[in-house]
């Protein structure tokens, strides 16, 4: 099971150092010979993001866990990681893309003052409702950032994977990823419902159409040009789409998870179909990035760029 790297990312745009969030350090194919180092987090926004190789980028590793960024004519950055084998291991690949020209020194009042190791867990999950699934990606985020062997995650872990029950949907009593299971389900068939009303409101504008003599293939009526476009598809609904991704991202996020008790809990025949429904949607909407000699990498959507 893939192992990916996480660390919070920080800037100091001149008043001090501040958090903009804990994301997964990856690798997108940019143009020509450019890869792009981008950092995603929660709902697949990117948290920052630079294209190598570019000389006027210099970065250092100025901590253990800190590596440093300092673009010119612009802000101080720092991606601070858990522990000093994934930061050795993101630095490695900025050097190999950069040329080795990034090593700079770091300069004073740079993030020294960076604590190592800062990320911390709450002590309990959101409730595996649809309103807590952005609370609950964002935990499932956190913890693919934290050791296995932190007591914080071991809790979370096992609260995930309990059989107690932690929630009633619709009279069944369902544990946490059961409740997930039946959220999917709801969502799904919600999705079926949009489908065939939007496949019905095709066929009644098509048989609108045909009836005043338009041709849907020149694009006129009775052979005279047409003043406009046909009536178009009803469009997808938004708040549906949204939530597919959602329930994409969740599926994936779990499978990331090293414990072994989280995919056989999954993979039992209540959340079977949530985790191959989901990631189907996710398979389909992805967008690939490259891997580099270290750096594994998922399937994203960039949704908002914040460019180092």
């Amino acid at each position: 099971m893939a192992e990916f790297v996480g660390a919070e990312v920080l800037v100091n745009e001149g008043s001090g150092w501040t958090s903009c969030g804990v994301g997964r350090v990856m690798w997108q194919q940019a143009d020509g010979g450019t890869q792009r180092l981008i950092v995603v987090g929660p709902g697949e926004s990117v948290l920052a993001s630079a294209d190598l190789p570019d000389k006027a980028v210099q970065f250092s590793l100025s901590a253990g866990t800190v590596l440093h960024i300092l673009p010119i004519d612009a802000a101080e950055w720092a991606l601070s990681f858990t522990t000093a084998d994934d930061a050795a291991q993101v630095w490695e690949d900025v050097q190999m893309l950069n040329g080795g020209t990034g090593g700079a020194s770091t300069p004073p009042g740079s993030p020294m003052g960076i604590e190592e190791g800062t990320i911390s867990l709450p002590t309990e999950l959101p409730l595996p409702t649809v309103e807590g699934l952005d609370e609950l990606e964002s935990l499932l985020f956190l913890l693919d950032s934290v050791a296995p062997e932190d007591p914080a995650r071991g809790a979370l872990i096992e609260a995930l994977v309990s059989p107690a029950p932690v929630v009633e949907i619709g009279g069944r009593s369902c544990d946490y990823i059961g409740a997930l299971a039946v959220a999917y389900e709801a969502h799904a068939t919600a999705v079926e419902v949009a489908a065939v009303a939007a496949m019905d409101a095709g066929r009644a504008g098509a048989t609108a159409r045909t009836a005043v003599g338009y041709d849907d293939e020149l694009g006129t009526m009775d052979g005279t040009p047409a003043n406009g476009s046909p009536t178009p598809d009803p469009p997808v609904d938004p708040v549906l789409s949204a939530s597919s991704a959602r329930f994409g991202r969740l599926a994936k996020l779990l499978l990331t998870l090293e414990e072994g008790s989280v995919l056989r809990r999954v993979l039992r025949d209540d959340a079977a179909p949530f985790l191959f429904g989901a990631l189907e949607y996710e398979a389909r909407t992805g967008r690939s990035h490259l891997e580099t000699k270290h750096v594994n990498t998922v399937r994203a959507t960039l949704l908002k760029s914040r460019r180092l």
